[in-house]
C-alpha cells in the first residue's frame, strides 16, 4: 500500500463536523519520485487498521483530551470529585492528571487550606478520586509534586538542588598570606569545598593563560583558612565551593512547601519518585486507573548546576578534569576565549546529560517498573538546562505545550522528540494563557488547529480545576489558564467539542509523520526546536530569524524550505546511534526517513557527529549547511 503524500485532519464547529484534506507539495511529487510506502495496517498504533470507520467515530481513550486538574491549596471536596469525574465520562473526556497546587493570586485568601500533599488526609481523598475514576473506566495521572518543579516536604537537604559558587579575595605579594577565605556571599550551611585557584590581577584583563594560574587547593585548611607564600604580584584568588541552594517548590499547597531536588543526581531522583509512588499504594493492590506520573517544565532558578560527584562523571565522559576551568564560570577566561568557549560547552552538555540521564530517564525507568508511564515536558518552556529532544526522547510520553493569545508555543519539539524517538503520541499543555473565561470552543478550535499541525496528537487542557463545595460560581481558578470546568456555561454543550478533539487527534495518532528535511540542531545545550507558529491572535516579538517563542537565533534556518514541505529536528544521539541510510534516504528504526540532513547554522561541531555524517554522507546521504571548521570541546 502507497502511503498518501497528504495529511487528513478533522475540523469541525461545535455541532458539525468537517473532514478536511490538505495537499502536501513534496519533493518527491516534483521530481518524479515514488513515495515511500506506509506500514501495513497490523502495526498502526491502535492495531485496528489506517483509519478505521468504528474508532472514528468513537475514538479510543488515549485520543480523548484530559485535563490538568487543578486542587487548588490541596482543598477538595469528594463529592465533587465524583461528580467532576462522571461529567468528564458523560462529556467525552480521557480523565484528568491530579495537581496538588497553591493559588498563587488569591489577595482575599477566599480558597481554604487542604492537607499536606501526599500525607495521609491527601492520600485518601487520591484513593477516592482513584476508586471512582476506575469505576467510571477514565484514566488519572499526578503531577509529581505540589509545584511545577520536583521536589517535596519528604526531601532532605541531602537531595535538594545544588550550585557552583564562588568567592575572590585580592593579594599582593611577595608576602606570607593566612587567612580563611569567605565563602561566596549565597552560600548556605550546606558547603563544600572544590578548589582554590589563584590568577595574576591585570584588572580589566581576564584572559590568563593555563600556566599562569596557580592551584592552592592542597593548602587550604578544613576550616578554610589558606596558608600560601604568595609570589611577587597582584593576585585574585578564587575560592570554589558547591552549596545547598536551598530552593524551595514554586506555589505549593500551603502544608507542601519543600525542597526542589537535586535534578542531576539518580540518588535524589530515586528518593522523590520512589516516595511518591511508595504513598500511592498504600493501603491498595496496585494503582489502578492511574497511568501516569507527569513531569511538569523545569523552572529551577538559573545557576552554575552542580551534583556532589559531578567532577567523576565530566572525567569519565571527557577525559579531562574540569577543575583548572572552574574560573570560565567565574568570568575568567582561562587559555583563550576559544578554549573557555569549548569547556563551557563541555560542562552545560555534562549538566544536561546527568540530569537527562539521572532525571528524566531514571523517572522513566522507576515507573515502567511499576507499570506506569512518565508524561514529561522536558523542553525549553522552562528555563531549560538541557538537550530538549534527548530529554523529551528520555521519558515515555513527550509533551510540548501552546499558549492561547501568547508566544510561548513549544508543540512542534515535543512532536519532533517523537518522531525520531519511535514514540506515537504527542502531548501538549494546551490553551494555558490569562484569557480566562474570554475564549470558548471557537476561540480554542482556531489556535487547536495550529497546534495539531505542528505535531500535537494528545489534548491535556490548562487548567481543569477543582470546584469544591462553596466555590460558587465562576468558581475557584488556577491563575494561568483556559478555565476549562463543570462550572462553563457552555459546559452542558461541550461534549461535541471534545469529540471533535478527540477524532482529530484519533486520526493524528495513525500511520507515520511524514517529513522531508531533518534539521540538525546540534550537540550544545541548552538547546531548542524553534516554534513553527504561534498563537494567530498575537503579533510576533521578533523577527523570523529567531524562535518567536523564546527570541533566541535559530539553530538551523528552514526559512527557505518552500511552503507544504516539512521537517522534523533531530539530535546528535540520534544521529550517532539511531539514523543510517536507505536508497538515498536517511531512515530511523521506527519507519521514518527524510530526503535531506540540514547542518546548523554554526562553525563548529562535535567531532563523533562530524564523523558519523561523513560516514552518512558516503553511504549516499544528502547533507547540506555550513561547512564546520573545528571542534567545539575540549575532549580529545
Amino acid at each position: 500500500m502507497k502511503r498518501p503524500r497528504f495529511c487528513t485532519l478533522v475540523f469541525s464547529a461545535l455541532l458539525a463536523f468537517t473532514l478536511v484534506s490538505c495537499q502536501k507539495n513534496t519533493p518527491e511529487a516534483d521530481a518524479g519520485v515514488e513515495s515511500v510506502s506506509a506500514p501495513p495496517p497490523s502495526v498502526t498504533p491502535t492495531g485496528e487498521g489506517f483509519l478505521s470507520r468504528e474508532l472514528f467515530d468513537h475514538p479510543p481513550l488515549q485520543a480523548r483530551p484530559m485535563g490538568l486538574w487543578t486542587w487548588m491549596n490541596g482543598y477538595v471536596d469528594h463529592n465533587q470529585i465524583t461528580y467532576e469525574l462522571e461529567q468528564m465520562k458523560e462529556k467525552g473526556m480521557r480523565g484528568a492528571i491530579i495537581w496538588d497546587i497553591g493559588a498563587l493570586i488569591d489577595p482575599d485568601k477566599i480558597i481554604p487550606s487542604g492537607p499536606e500533599f501526599l500525607g495521609p488526609e491527601s492520600l485518601v481523598s487520591i484513593h477516592h478520586a482513584m476508586d471512582e475514576a476506575e469505576r467510571l473506566g477514565l484514566e488519572l495521572g499526578l503531577i509529581a509534586a505540589s509545584s511545577w518543579n520536583s521536589g517535596g516536604t519528604w526531601i532532605t537537604e541531602k537531595h535538594g538542588s545544588r550550585a557552583l559558587l564562588s568567592s575572590e579575595t585580592k593579594v599582593q605579594g611577595p608576602s606570607q598570606f593566612s587567612e580563611v577565605l569567605p565563602l561566596p556571599q549565597k552560600a548556605t550551611n550546606v558547603v563544600e569545598d572544590i578548589a582554590v585557584y589563584a590568577i595574576p590581577d591585570r584588572g580589566d584583563q581576564t584572559v590568563v593563560s593555563n600556566e599562569e594560574m596557580l592551584d592552592l587547593t592542597d593548602q587550604l585548611g578544613p576550616d578554610g583558612r589558606l596558608n600560601w607564600q604568595v609570589p611577587e604580584g597582584k593576585w585574585r584568588v578564587l575560592r570554589f565551593v558547591w552549596h545547598g541552594t536551598g530552593e524551595h517548590l514554586n506555589c505549593p499547597s500551603p502544608k507542601s512547601s519543600g525542597l526542589v531536588i537535586d535534578h542531576l543526581s539518580r540518588e535524589a531522583t530515586d528518593t522523590h519518585i520512589n516516595h511518591i509512588l511508595d504513598a500511592l499504594l498504600q493501603g491498595r493492590k496496585d494503582y489502578g486507573p492511574l497511568k501516569l506520573l507527569m513531569l511538569d517544565s523545569y523552572e529551577v532558578r538559573a545557576a552554575n548546576d552542580w551534583t556532589p560527584d559531578f567532577i567523576e562523571h565530566f572525567k569519565a565522559h571527557y577525559g579531562y578534569d574540569p577543575k583548572p576551568w572552574l574560573p570560565v564560570l567565574a568570568g575568567v577566561q582561562v587559555g583563550s576565549e576559544e578554549k573557555s568557549a569549548r569547556f563551557l560547552h563541555d560542562y552545560h552538555k555534562q549538566v544536561s546529560d546527568l540530569m537527562i540521564e539521572g532525571h528524566y530517564g531514571r523517572a522513566s525507568e522507576l515507573v515502567n517498573k511499576r507499570g506506569l508511564k512518565i508524561l514529561s515536558q522536558a523542553g525549553h518552556g522552562g528555563y531549560a538546562r538541557v538537550d530538549p529532544l534527548k530529554a523529551l526522547g528520555a521519558s515515555d510520553l513527550p509533551m510540548g505545550e501552546f499558549w492561547n493569545h501568547r508566544k510561548n508555543w513549544v508543540t512542534k519539539e515535543a512532536a519532533s522528540a517523537a518522531h525520531i524517538y519511535g514514540k506515537t503520541l504527542v502531548n501538549s499543555e494546551s490553551f494555558t494563557g490569562w484569557q480566562h473565561w474570554q475564549d470558548g470552543p471557537a476561540g480554542y478550535k482556531r489556535i487547536l488547529d495550529v497546534a495539531l499541525c505542528a505535531g500535537l496528537n494528545q489534548v491535556n487542557f490548562h487548567t481543569f480545576a477543582h470546584q469544591p463545595k462553596g466555590a460558587g460560581l465562576p468558581g475557584y481558578a488556577y491563575h494561568a489558564g483556559e478555565h476549562f470546568n463543570v462550572n462553563n456555561t457552555w459546559w452542558p454543550v461541550a461534549g461535541p467539542m471534545l469529540e471533535d478533539m478527540s477524532r482529530s487527534c484519533h486520526l493524528l495518532q495513525q500511520g507515520r509523520f511524514v517529513a522531508d528535511v531533518a534539521a540538525y540542531y546540534g550537540d550544545n545545550a541548552p538547546n531548542l526546536v524553534p516554534a513553527k507558529r504561534i498563537a494567530p491572535t498575537v503579533k510576533p516579538r521578533w523577527s523570523d530569524d529567531h524562535c518567536l517563542h523564546c527570541g533566541k537565533k535559530l539553530p538551523v534556518d528552514l526559512r527557505s524550505l518552500a511552503f507544504g514541505y516539512d521537517y522534523d529536528f533531530v539530535n546528535e544521539e540520534v544521529i550517532l546511534t539511531r539514523m543510517s541510510v536507505q536508497d538515498g534516504k536517511l531512515v530511523l528504526p521506527d519507519g521514518m526517513s527524510y530526503r535531506l540532513l540540514v547542518l546548523p547554522d554554526r562553525k563548529t561541531i562535535s567531532l563523533a557527529a562530524l564523523q558519523r555524517i561523513a560516514e552518512l554522507v558516503e553511504a549516499g546521504a544528502t547533507v547540506v549547511g555550513t561547512k564546520p571548521e573545528r571542534s567545539n570541546s575540549l575532549k580529545g
